[in-house]
């Protein structure tokens, strides 16, 4: 039998076209089953880095082998979280014992802002705001219940907020902010029994007159949140600037030899700020030392990028720094900031198995099981549930089924407004 070379010819060309169409589709299909996966790690990744607790103006206060966390959050009052490795938070499961201190136990009908826990003659004590005005209440434990006897805010002339409470030579300092042509620090003396402040010695520290401290030119410039520290017989004064809805709110110091001042802003300011931590709105805390000496400072940070609140709370560490001929200088390492974790018990795990992850291609379904667990306290909001329904449907690949993919998402829901907002999948 004569061999018809070109028909062998147009035959092998044929094939050889085949197999590399078949080929390409396999290989586009291993693509596509790998960009899912690396989908899928990324957002198990992010998810780790995420926030799970949303305290603005946080403190962090260290007592008998254990961390206590407050914050602003609630016109209920100050929430509390309780921590024995920094690592995991929990509330009290007694949903009663949940608030600190509450609205109703102690001056205040709304506004709880910034609080301050401190230990003073065997007591516990917290100054906080409220109706932009300070108050301080007692408890028997740092977990409270905060109480008053009498519902009384501190003397002072208008109104004032973020109070911080410093010991020093004998004598108690309550720092805290005046709204009067801007937020702008003072600080004046307290009565030993911290009935109320001395008339008389109140002094005004600093205000934001610096560039990176209103970046938005805003007429009324914000001082804010203070924190001191004592150092080498150096006084630290940890302050945050620019409205705290202005992604460039950042956190910086001043230093002087007295508790009163005069104070000298650092030059290198700001210390902390969305370009060393990576996050927008970051500020307003309090310093804290861990059980090794470590020291903290716990902060807020914006929601995300889009949005301010509920702001986020996260630590970052500390350091001095020794300088030539200087003062030491306080130092913030942004590779250690770190969001602070809600530890959520099992039964409110929410767990997905064997999510179907089918990719179309030339080649047929391929079909990749991938075995998920999302905790409700790691999500930052439905746009993340969104967008990588989103990538799965740009790569041609859809979730099955749709029971599966809605109860995803309704994981990812912050609440149930927000989940009727999502367009259906």
């Amino acid at each position: 039998m004569k061999l018809n070379t070109a028909y062998f010819y147009s035959l092998t060309k044929r094939l050889a076209v085949l197999l590399i169409l078949v080929a390409m589709a396999y290989l586009k299909t291993l693509f596509q089953v790998a960009f899912v996966a690396v989908g899928l790690t990324s957002a198990i990744q992010s998810k780790a880095q995420q926030p799970s607790i949303f305290l603005a103006d946080p403190t962090i206060f260290a007592d008998k082998g254990k961390y206590y966390l407050y914050g602003t959050s609630s016109n209920k009052g100050f929430l509390v979280y309780e921590s024995a490795d920094l690592k995991t938070w929990k509330q009290p499961e007694d949903s009663a014992r949940q608030f600190a201190l509450k609205r109703g136990e102690t001056f205040g009908s709304s506004d709880f802002w910034a609080p301050q826990v401190f230990i003073y003659k065997g007591g516990y004590y917290m100054a906080y705001t409220a109706n932009e005005q300070i108050a301080i209440a007692k408890a028997s434990s740092p977990a409270g219940p905060f109480r008053q006897d009498s519902f009384v805010k501190l003397s002072g002339t208008g109104k004032q907020i973020d109070p911080f409470v410093f010991f020093d030579k004998g004598k108690i300092y309550l720092y805290h902010v005046k709204l009067q042509n801007g937020n702008r620090i003072f600080v004046t003396e307290m009565k030993p029994d911290l009935s109320d402040v001395i008339p008389g010695t109140e002094k005004e520290c600093i205000s934001s007159s610096e560039g990176w401290e209103n970046t938005a030119k805003a007429e009324w410039p914000v001082a804010e949140g203070p924190t001191v520290l004592k150092h080498k017989n150096t006084y630290y004064l940890i302050y945050s600037s620019n409205d705290f809805r202005n992604k460039d709110y950042a956190v910086g110091y001043a230093t002087s030899r007295s508790p009163t001042g005069p104070w000298r802003k650092y030059a290198g300011n700001p210390t902390i700020s969305r370009h060393t931590v990576g996050h927008n709105g970051t500020g307003h805390g309090d310093v804290f030392a861990d059980k090794n000496g470590q020291l903290y400072y716990v902060l807020h940070t914006h929601n995300t990028d889009e949005r301010v609140s509920p702001r986020a709370t996260a630590v970052v560490k500390l350091k001095f720094k020794p300088a030539k001929g200087g003062e030491d200088v306080l130092e913030a390492d942004g590779g250690s900031f770190e969001f602070l974790r809600s530890d959520v018990p099992a039964e409110k795990t929410f767990a997905i198995k064997n999510v179907n992850v089918i990719p179309m291609t030339l080649s047929g379904d391929v079909i990749t099981n991938a075995s998920l667990i999302i905790r409700k306290d790691r999500i930052v909001s439905l746009k993340d549930a969104q967008r990588f329904a989103q990538m799965a449907k740009d790569n041609g690949t859809w979730l099955s089924p749709t029971l599966t993919t809605m109860k995803w998402i309704l994981s990812q829901a912050r609440s149930l407004d927000e989940l009727r907002q999502s367009p259906t999948l």
